[in-house]
């Protein structure tokens, strides 16, 4: 994945439901339970797969770039996955390894093909620079020992009635459920980290759902930050091989570096999403 270490940025905190959840794992197979339970882990707890985080935060993300994208002209920030992809099998068919390195690793602010987003959450040609892990519930923080069932009937969308009295259950983890979270970015540009971090953002202003039958209000999320991990640059590495650990931070370095972040993206996409901004200030230099 890399050809040279440059960076590392470990997120940690907690996601908060702010309304029920629901990621469902299927149908029940028990005799007697629900018609759409929720997906739980070996000790029967349930918890949200880094997959669908990680899913609903691209999804996000993608929304922001392609709205802030002019409409008179194509920018790099985010392509159409399904429809119309930044890098297409047809443009890397009988390409060697290092050409299709080439076409597609160095981005568009470099003169190469893939998208920000795609170099930020991967394709099929490049891997992933953010990592998620599933979040399991915080031990003794906000949970209620059991999940709620809620009902539901399958409505004719012609007469707006029930439909053939058909009646079903699902699962849901209550509101003000902890989970823990952690999200690793690695070798990330300013402007890469500014783009995610707007998208972040939308998720601590709580402003942001996870889940299905989120149209049904469910989902309803935020996210509190507890401790930022940094490991930049030769020195910070050297330090973190020898420390076992890179320089941590907590309360306003954290909200300080997004900031940060945030501007440098700001800074890209003002000057046509063309040019390399300077590295911006590490939360806690001087």
């Amino acid at each position: 994945m890399f050809e040279c270490f440059d960076s590392r940025y470990d997120l940690r905190g907690r996601l908060i439901t702010q309304t029920a959840l629901h990621i469902g794992a299927g149908g029940s197979l028990a005799v007697v339970g629900s018609d759409n339970p929720v997906v739980r882990d070996v000790n029967g707890l349930p918890y949200i797969p880094g997959s669908s985080f990680k899913g609903s935060l691209r999804s996000l993300m993608e929304a922001i770039a392609r709205a802030l994208s002019p409409g008179d002209k194509q920018e790099p920030w985010a392509c159409d996955p399904l429809n119309d992809p930044c890098v297409s099998p047809t443009d890397v068919e009988g390409l060697s390894d290092d050409k299709i390195s080439q076409l597609v690793k160095r981005g568009t602010h470099e003169g190469g093909q893939a998208c920000t987003i795609c170099r930020l959450f991967g394709s099929p040609w490049l891997a992933s620079k953010v990592k998620v892990a599933d979040l399991y519930l915080t031990e003794g923080v906000h949970w209620k020992g059991r999940v709620e069932v809620r009902d539901g009937v399958a409505i004719d969308r012609d007469t707006e009635t029930v439909s053939g009295g058909r009646k079903y259950d699902f699962e849901v983890v209550p509101r003000e459920t902890a989970f823990n979270l952690h999200l690793r970015v690695d070798n990330a540009r300013d402007e890469e980290l500014g783009l995610l971090f707007l998208g972040l953002r939308e998720f601590t202003n709580g402003g942001a759902w996870v889940g299905g039958n989120t149209s049904r209000g469910l989902g309803l999320v935020r996210i509190a930050w507890d401790e930022f991990e940094t490991i930049v640059g030769r020195t910070g590495l050297l330090a973190y091989l020898q420390n076992g650990a890179g320089a941590q931070h907590r309360g306003d370095e954290i909200t300080a570096f997004i900031s940060n972040k945030i501007q440098a993206f700001f800074a890209t996409l003002r000057e046509g999403g063309k040019a390399h901004v300077e590295e911006t200030a590490q939360p806690g230099d001087d």
